[in-house]
């Protein structure tokens, strides 16, 4: 394999991360809202569905439901295309200094060190994207607490793209675009269980097939499952990197600094569900985009790859 068969993975992997998370992005924002911050008693007996239909409906589709956009697309063009540029690297390296010409053959040990390279260059190039996004998502929330009219109503719209990291610049230094690096590094787990327990099943399942080959069907319930098993696993984190990405005012009792007193707070404050806050509306939102992405990226590498070996690419046996 060349570096071009890892470019071609590489666009696969932003088209069908760019198709996943703009059919999902209002769960992402239902989410993130909820990781984001502490809930009111009444807030706490709300649903998915009511905190979904609250948003809609006190803030639009557009600029509730998909607040964050743009910045959550820019993530995945830099997630999707590092993440799988990287992995299709990391295999190629591994086949070549094992000496075996078949993905297949690749312990599962393989799958883990692959996963975990592609894993951290990924949070590393992207954090500052979803640092912003974050902030995004959450900011009509914010400014509804904390800029709001005697009446209640709004008095400022939310920060561009670019506004949005000029303030978090001007609060922490250019080293708060990286807030929340050390849970999103933990959180590189959630890829690796993921994408290395998706391999082994689809490399059981091929062996069980006469032709040996995948149908979309079945990459995407392969990719919803192993989705849910990586996200309920990881997602304390999740909360804990949320919380230390939003913006905090400065008479703020909750603010956090860093992990372990992040993790200290919600514990005493909120108790072990404080971790799992919004667990519901992620877990729908994870396994959807990934089985979409999953189901995606597998059809579009096939053109991807076809059009890049015009020019002469070589292929890998699987």
């Amino acid at each position: 394999m060349s570096g071009s068969d890892a470019l071609g993975h590489a666009l696969a992997g932003i088209v069908g991360g760019i198709i996943a998370n703009s059919a999902t992005h209002p769960l992402l924002t239902v989410s993130s809202r909820q990781q984001a911050s502490k809930q009111s008693a009444e807030e706490r007996k709300d649903g998915f569905v009511d905190a979904f239909l609250k948003i809609l409906n006190s803030e639009g589709l557009l600029q509730g439901l998909y607040a964050g956009y743009s910045s959550a697309m820019i993530g995945q063009v830099v997630s999707q295309g590092v993440y799988y540029y990287v992995y299709q690297w990391a295999v190629e390296v591994i086949m070549k200094l094992k000496n075996i010409t078949k993905v297949s053959r690749m312990s599962m040990l393989d799958n883990v060190i692959v996963a975990a390279v592609a894993g951290i260059a990924t949070v590393l190039a992207s954090t500052p994207v979803w640092t912003i996004n974050m902030r995004m998502t959450v900011a009509k929330k914010a400014q509804t607490q904390n800029t709001s009219t005697p009446g209640g109503q709004q008095t400022q719209d939310r920060k561009s793209l670019l506004g949005t990291a000029m303030e978090i610049i001007q609060e922490r230094g250019i080293a708060g675009l990286w807030s929340g690096l050390l849970p999103a590094l933990i959180l590189v787990s959630n890829p690796i269980i993921q994408y290395v327990l998706f391999e082994r099943l689809k490399i059981l399942i091929a062996r069980r097939r006469e032709r040996g080959r995948l149908t979309d069907g079945d990459n995407f319930w392969l990719g919803a499952f192993t989705k849910l098993v990586a996200t309920t696993v990881t997602y304390p984190y999740l909360v804990i990197k949320a919380r230390l990405q939003v913006k905090s005012g400065a008479t703020d009792s909750s603010k956090y600094n860093g992990m372990t007193d992040t993790i200290s707070k919600i514990a005493k404050d909120e108790g072990v569900a404080g971790f799992y806050r919004g667990l519901q509306p992620k877990l729908v939102h994870s396994v959807l985009t990934a089985a979409l992405l999953f189901q995606t990226k597998e059809f579009s590498t096939r053109y991807t790859l076809a059009f890049l070996r015009l020019f002469g690419i070589g292929n890998i046996k699987k």
